[in-house]
């Protein structure tokens, strides 16, 4: 799909821009609050959970993001995690020296030793890609400023409120 992504309709009712052009009859309502946490999460990622619940606007998350916002409460405590090994550890490592022994046709053995050298700590890997995965996810899920503009409307008081208006989008159609 080429532009931007689509609109919600409940956010064009919500701002008062509701036309027939952009109203989508067919769209989904997700219902139902996401709140707690499924059991197999570490205690780290169970205290990101409820961190982002209690501070997200309320009425955002529903039970069928469920799954993305796994992904990104996952997306940060692997990034909390590459980032204190980077810390303790320094951002650049040791590869350990090796040694080799080669055994020549006539008998003789030959024995070769590699010095260690100075490279970047794997946990950069790590923490890259945990950050990325986490972007891609902030934006979809409302977390950034700039998507949190595009959903400012349903930032009001709570659930309460993000339930009043999936009542009007749904009575569309």
């Amino acid at each position: 799909m080429k532009g931007r992504k689509p609109k919600p309709t409940v956010l064009h009712i919500i701002a008062g821009t509701a036309r027939a052009r952009n109203i989508r009859v067919n769209e989904p309502i997700p219902v139902g609050g996401l709140l707690a946490a499924p059991a197999r999460l570490t205690e780290t990622q169970i205290e990101i959970w409820r961190y982002a619940i209690e501070h997200s606007p309320g009425g955002l998350l529903r039970k069928l993001d469920r799954d993305l916002f796994l992904g990104w409460v996952r997306a940060v405590a692997t990034l909390d995690e590459a980032e204190m090994h980077l810390r303790t550890e320094g951002r650049v490592v040791n590869k350990g020296g090796s040694q080799r022994i080669t055994i020549k046709p006539d008998g003789t053995q030959t024995k070769t030793v590699y010095s260690p050298t100075e490279v970047p700590s794997p946990w950069f890997k790590i923490y890259n890609a945990a950050y990325d995965q986490m972007m891609k996810a902030v934006s979809e899920l409302g977390f950034s400023p700039t998507s949190r503009s595009r959903i400012g409307a349903l930032a009001g008081s709570g659930a309460k409120d993000a339930n009043r208006f999936s009542k009007h989008a749904a009575g569309r159609a």
